[in-house]
């Protein structure tokens, strides 16, 4: 399994991916929404993990504010 972690705290991320790698998963970090959406790009994940306050390029943040939260999961 492949997951993208999507969050500007550090901290977070690194505690995050380290969970994850407790679990044998694979984990990437973007620290912003540019980042994430160039990893998109070129990998293939099996899930992303965000944070609703990333920063990103307005369209994403107006985007957020009028969808509701959701998961998704690909199996």
């Amino acid at each position: 399994m492949r997951v993208l972690v999507v969050e500007d705290e550090p901290y977070m991320a690194e505690a995050i991916r380290d969970g994850l790698r407790l679990e044998a998963i694979a984990a990437d970090i973007a620290g912003d929404g540019d980042t994430a959406l160039e990893l998109l790009s070129v990998n293939a994940y099996d899930i992303a993990v965000l944070d609703r306050d990333i920063p990103g390029p307005p369209e994403t943040r107006s985007r957020r504010a009028s969808s509701p939260p959701a998961a998704a999961c690909r199996s």
